[in-house]
């Protein structure tokens, strides 16, 4: 239950991050009389706001809080099938005399 509960805040977080740092670099989009292509008018828009780097931190916070969520909804999903295949893998190597 604490990893559903911190994924999700920190998927929060990271969405709020992105977004925080998305709506100044679209609104300034409109003041940039000249860009190059790439990155383009949103890219240079986002380097002028300096928000290139809290944008890529807030999709990995973002990330990350969806991959513990995961993790934190299917752990007991998780651990039976990785027994299932410990097992799997045992009767294999003794059925076909595989040593390690």
């Amino acid at each position: 239950m604490k990893k559903i509960v911190a994924g999700g805040f920190m998927m929060i977080a990271g969405v709020i991050l992105y977004i925080g740092y998305h709506i100044p670099a679209a609104m300034n989009t409109f003041e940039i009389t000249g860009w190059s292509n790439p990155p383009g008018r949103y890219g240079t828009a986002l380097l002028e706001t300096g928000g290139r780097f809290p944008m890529i931190l807030g999709i990995i916070v973002g990330l990350a809080g969806f991959l513990i969520l995961l993790w934190g909804t299917f752990s007991k999903e998780l651990s039976i099938l990785t027994h299932k295949l410990k097992l799997g893998n045992e009767e294999y190597e003794k059925a076909n005399g595989v040593d390690e």
